[in-house]
């Protein structure tokens, strides 16, 4: 089927998604994204975001009402780098920065593709922009909106590194790489596979950048914060995986009542989301738990590190380089000891739109493309899945990200496929 009647075929589902995102924000809290509000607030009042529980006589703006008063932890998870950029919106109206955030939302992620696409032939970037549109259907980017995460921001950098590293190499494009490749670690540190590009091609100016990247994102939040926000950060975190693993549940506070409105926006609304299907698709939790966490990620990095490294050693094509590591992104992302969220399925854009990129000119691309929509209609059918088949649709995306990382390997060794 032609490129451009596929984009016609997904655009209408994707159109009609748009309005479901908007209606879905105007009835909801945007949840996800009040505990990151909150707890940038709470951390610029020298207060430990990530074990502040609220209380009556606190502030309406630190109140997340997802925040359980018997719980061991807040619901804020975020590095205080993130933390830090969302400092803007302290002093604003929560509702006005749920609408802010929901335009963000759509305009990194046009951004991002928008991107990606000047650097690819007509037909490939058409066929990538139809399979975007597809994902646009699917209920994990439904959920991201509504609960306003953050995960299509990383995504987004994402795609704006790997178009920086098809421009040309001058220093000062060299240098914007390096410093976006740091801040975009400094949200999610999975995505440490972005540099092997730069290391193929000898980008030492952005290299270089990174470091001073790096000093940004670690400095920041301590002059916004207090020094002792990234040793807060780290022991929250280890317990953060403890609880999980031992599934832990938070005590009962009895007689605990929270304000009739919040901010000025009554309760019902600023706790709300919509109904949309969803499941832990932890690997954790799909094997019950009876794999140890530290030993499986060692195991993940060393894996990815080391195909990496044998690519780059191969000379493989920077496009190649850029497709395996989204695809050891993706893999990692499944074996973090936490709660795994469909909405955090997102991360299959950038694998998609970089297998485009590998493949171009390759009979394989037919293959690959064929894939992708499959795995994309797999998760549309999720809105009629129920029960544990909900873990089904996102298990298929990660034995597809984990099948890219191989293809990738073998083309770089100039084995068939």
């Amino acid at each position: 089927m032609k490129p451009g009647l596929l984009i016609i075929l997904a655009l209408l589902p994707a159109a009609w998604g748009v309005l479901q995102d908007i209606a879905n924000t105007g009835r909801g809290g945007s949840i996800d994204l009040r505990n990151r509000v909150t707890g940038a607030r709470i951390a610029a009042a020298d207060k430990d975001p990530y074990s502040y529980k609220w209380m009556r006589e606190d502030p309406e703006t630190f109140c997340d009402l997802y925040n359980e008063p018997g719980g061991l932890l807040s619901k804020t998870t975020v590095t205080p780098w993130v933390l830090a950029t969302h400092a803007p919106f302290n002093g604003l109206n929560y509702r006005t920065t749920q609408w802010l955030w929901f335009f963000l939302q759509y305009g990194v992620l046009i951004a991002g593709v928008y991107a990606w696409l000047r650097s690819q032939a007509d037909s490939a970037g058409k066929y990538g922009i139809a399979l975007v549109l597809l994902y646009c259907v699917t209920p994990a980017w439904r959920h991201h909106v509504d609960h306003g995460q953050i995960y299509v921001v990383y995504v987004a950098l994402f795609l704006f590194l790997y178009a920086v590293s098809q421009a040309k190499p001058t220093r000062a494009v060299s240098i914007v790489g390096g410093i976006l490749g740091a801040f975009t670690m400094g949200g999610r540190p999975v995505f440490f596979e972005q540099f092997a590009e730069p290391v193929r091609n000898r980008r030492w100016w952005s290299l270089g950048a990174t470091g001073f990247g790096f000093l940004v994102v670690f400095v920041v939040p301590v002059l916004l914060f207090g020094p002792r926000i990234w040793n807060d950060y780290r022991l929250a975190m280890e317990a953060h995986s403890e609880i999980y693993l031992l599934q832990l549940k938070p005590t009962r506070v009895p007689n605990f009542t929270y304000p009739g409105t919040i901010e000025g926006i009554p309760i019902d609304t600023i706790s709300g989301f919509a109904r949309i299907p969803f499941a832990d698709t932890s690997v954790y939790k799909m094997l019950s738990f009876q794999i140890p966490p530290r030993l499986v990620l060692i195991t993940w990095a060393l894996f990815a590190g080391a195909s990496l490294c044998y690519m780059i050693w191969k000379k493989a094509p920077g496009t190649l380089l850029w497709w395996a590591g989204a695809a050891w992104i993706l893999v990692g992302d499944f074996l973090l000891p936490a709660f795994r969220h469909t909405y955090n399925d997102i991360l299959v854009i950038p694998l998609i739109l970089f297998g485009i990129s590998a493949l171009q000119g390759r009979r394989e691309l037919k293959y690959w493309l064929g894939t992708s929509a499959a795995v994309l209609i797999l998760m549309i059918a999720a809105w009629k899945i129920h029960g544990w088949y909900l873990v089904f649709p996102s298990l298929v995306l990660w034995f597809s990200a984990a099948v890219a990382a191989v293809w990738a390997l073998l083309l770089a060794k100039g084995g068939k496929c």
